[in-house]
């Protein structure tokens, strides 16, 4: 067990960032884990009661109960990796690093940063374990393990608010690699022409503009990437 330094916060100090994103973090799981403990003891308790009725009444085997919970099992499992279900992770790219050269959009980016303003900076996804295990890349610790975002410009944490340049290209996610906005009628009416989207932004209580792309929960939204909605 590590023994972590105990610091008492100065008399009324506000917290900083990281402390409020841990306690935010440490809220949303504890109601996670309560909200899930109370509905896996009530679902424990119909199912039991169930199984043990139709047995009693000769209608139900246990050999027959296997086999269906094997069955309704893998449905379920089915199911969590295409809904929003706890922490989200994404599996695509588990070395961001080998991603292909066809994978990989040729896109004038520099060029494009006047019209477009990185607007692809404002995007929410989940990280993969490997910018996890990097600990460079910085996430939601109140929705882990999604992108953070600085609420204030309603955009990634490592991109320069001046520049619109990413602080972390290096390391930038695989997400980010292999995005490619030519297509995406949100950024570009006609990205040949370089007319961008009229609709694209919106203007924030602090003077600056955000883009309106869909929240990550919108079900009927494109995907960021070009292959998943790297949930």
């Amino acid at each position: 067990m590590i023994d972590l330094p105990m610091v008492s916060p100065r008399h009324n100090e506000p917290m900083g960032d990281d402390e409020r994103q841990l306690a935010v973090g440490f809220g949303f799981c504890h109601n996670e884990i309560n909200t899930l403990a109370r509905q896996v003891v009530v679902a424990s308790s119909q199912v039991g009661a169930l199984a043990s009725l139709l047995a009693e009444r000769g209608l139900l085997t246990q050999e027959e109960l296997d086999a269906r919970q094997g069955a309704e099992l893998k449905r379920l499992k089915s199911e969590l990796d295409r809904e929003d279900f706890g922490v989200a992770v994404t599996t695509e790219f588990p070395d961001k690093y080998t991603i292909s050269s066809d994978k990989l959009p040729e896109i004038d980016c520099e060029a494009r940063l006047p019209l477009c303003r990185a607007a692809c900076c404002s995007m929410r996804f989940a990280l993969s374990t490997q910018d996890l295990d990097e600990g460079v890349v910085r996430w939601e610790y109140g929705q882990p393990y999604l992108i953070r975002h600085n609420p204030e410009m309603g955009r990634c944490v490592h991109q320069d608010p001046d520049t619109f340049h990413c602080g972390v290209y290096e390391k930038r996610p695989g997400v980010c690699r292999v995005y490619d906005c030519r297509k995406d009628a949100r950024v570009w009416v006609d990205f040949e022409k370089r007319i961008i989207n009229p609709d694209l932004f919106v203007t924030m209580s602090n003077g600056r503009l955000r883009p309106q792309f869909p929240k990550r929960d919108d079900k009927s939204a494109p995907a960021p990437v070009a292959e998943s909605a790297a949930s």
